[in-house]
């Protein structure tokens, strides 16, 4: 007999039917009692078929209407996830306004962490940019000794051996700088352990020098070989700077600072010149060698520095002090190597002054010699010391507005998410007031006005 179904008031949630699992509810046509008829599902019967044991039903449930109804199994939990349709409202309306929030969020986040990464790297240049301003206070009492030991045949020991605490208290800065500088490259690193290794070496050069034993230019090697591996070494930290805006300008910067390395080495060779009284063959070749690098530094400097600092240095390194320099140089370069070596010159003194060499061959006045090559250096320091102004000033512009650039976008991340939420509980309460009545007005529907048509 064909069962009429029954209308089932109260809530939908208790009104649902199992006929998936097999069972229907009605009331008998002739007794009016409620009835259940239970049918068999396609999947007890196929498991019946196979020989397997009969899958048990859920137990059916009586609710205050007296419907009956029959909770089928959900199943494992990922089925209920992968069926997102069945999914109640309010987990979908969950789901579409938490997930743009939450990809929003994931993006705002790792932007806000490169921000602070890049921020945190240009800290790491700033230091770089601090350890490489160590180096040039090192390098110039290293050329300031070098000169006076050129000189102790004829000015005596005495400004030579005071010149030894500067130049030991430059190299403990740098030292103690660089030791407190991390993340050098291995470069750097490698560069430094050889500068402190030349370092080092300082008392053996010395003690010769101080006695006044050292044979022609064999101190000047020697402070030339240091000074250039902390030029090195500077060459290296340059490479760690990566951004264009610093490294340019900082090439430029180490292009400079060997032209004045070049200009000191000049002065001290020739010096020991003027002592003797003329160059011997080795002193001639490192003097060409000196002016050779020189013009190339020059000519390097030209060729990555702005325009206004080429300009700058074309307009501050001049005038008569620099033409005399360059007019003794010339002048010095073209003497007949050996001229005019007075023996009375070879022997020195451990104090006082030494005797000039006689008239003749290297006839360069040595007070108008350093007084020009030390207003030549001067200019070219005044040029140096600019970019590296505008070095340290860039660094620290970069580091400043990438953590600006962090603040403002966590800043704007915090509010995005604010005004998320609100919007999405704004929303989300009137598309749940709204299904509400359109629940409630669905339900009177069925549960009235169906059945009294």
């Amino acid at each position: 007999m064909r069962a009429r179904p029954i209308p089932v008031r109260g809530n939908a949630s208790r009104r649902r039917v199992g006929l998936d699992s097999g069972i229907h509810a009605g009331v008998h046509p002739s007794s009016g009692q409620k009835s259940v008829t239970r049918f068999p599902s396609r999947q007890t019967t196929e498991q019946k078929g196979s020989g397997t044991n009969p899958v048990r039903l859920p137990r059916p449930r009586t609710t205050e209407e007296g419907s009956i109804v029959v909770q089928p199994s959900p199943g494992p939990w990922w089925h209920t996830v992968a069926r997102w349709r069945n999914w109640p409202v309010l987990v979908k309306l969950a789901a579409v306004l938490v997930v743009p929030v939450v990809v929003a969020v994931t993006l705002g986040f790792l932007q806000v962490r490169s921000e602070i990464r890049q921020a945190d790297t240009y800290t790491t240049i700033q230091r770089v940019i601090a350890l490489r301003d160590s180096i040039t206070p090192l390098t110039a009492q290293l050329q300031r000794e070098r000169t006076l030991a050129a000189q102790v045949s004829t000015q005596g020991v005495t400004a030579y051996r005071q010149q030894a605490k500067p130049v030991d208290d430059a190299a403990s800065k740098l030292a103690d700088t660089a030791h407190r500088t991390p993340g050098l490259s291995s470069a750097a690193s490698a560069w430094f352990n050889d500068l402190e290794l030349s370092l080092g070496q300082l008392p053996a050069i010395r003690r010769p020098v101080a006695q006044s034993q050292d044979n022609d230019t064999d101190a000047v090697s020697a402070y030339t070989q240091i000074i250039s591996t902390a030029l090195n070494f500077d060459q290296a930290l340059v490479v760690q700077l990566g951004d264009p805006s610093l490294s340019s300008p900082a090439t430029a910067l180490l292009d400079l600072e060997g032209a004045q390395e070049q200009i000191r080495l000049e002065q001290a060779v020739v010096l020991v010149g003027i002592a003797r009284g003329h160059l011997v063959d080795a002193e001639a070749k490192m003097l060409a060698a000196s002016e050779t690098r020189y013009d190339v530094n020059v000519a390097n400097f030209q060729a990555v520095a702005a325009p206004e600092w080429q300009q700058t240095f074309q307009q501050t390194v001049a005038g008569v002090d620099v033409g005399t320099r360059r007019q003794l140089l010339d002048f010095a370069a073209t003497q007949p190597i050996g001229q005019a070596a007075p023996t009375q010159n070879v022997a020195k003194k451990t104090t006082g002054v030494h005797q000039a060499p006689p008239a003749g061959g290297l006839t360069i006045p040595q007070e108008e010699w350093n007084r020009t090559s030390d207003a030549t250096v001067a200019l070219v320091d005044k040029v140096t010391r600019s970019i590296a102004d505008q070095v340290r000033g860039t660094a620290n512009d970069l580091q400043e507005a990438s953590s600006d650039r962090a603040g403002l976008e966590s800043v704007v991340l915090v509010v995005t998410i604010l005004l998320a939420g609100g919007i999405g509980l704004i929303v989300g309460r009137y598309l749940l007031g709204s299904l509400g009545v359109l629940r409630r007005t669905a339900l009177d529907v069925a549960a009235r006005r169906l059945p009294e048509a």
